[in-house]
């Protein structure tokens, strides 16, 4: 299961495929697995990586709340990290 450090949490995220880079972002309280009826489509063409936000299926529990900015960074790091 792999799992990124961004901004002190544990992201889960998955990598698959080959081509141009191409990042899907789930919504809020939905783990990555709502893109599994997806990737088949994408990965043909695409290098495809999807994670779960903090709070959301296999990702670390965040202690304080958090925004819509926040999200944003930990995609950001996410993608640095990868």
């Amino acid at each position: 299961m792999p799992k990124a450090l961004v901004n002190g949490l544990p992201l889960y995220y998955e990598v698959s495929g080959s081509g141009p880079p191409l990042t899907l972002i789930m919504g809020l309280g939905c783990s990555a697995r709502q893109w599994q009826w997806l990737m088949p489509l994408l990965t043909p063409s695409f290098q495809v990586t999807v994670f779960d936000n903090r709070d959301v299926g296999r990702s670390g529990r965040a202690t304080a709340e958090y925004t819509t900015e926040q999200f944003a960074d930990d995609t950001a790091a996410l993608l640095e990290v990868l």
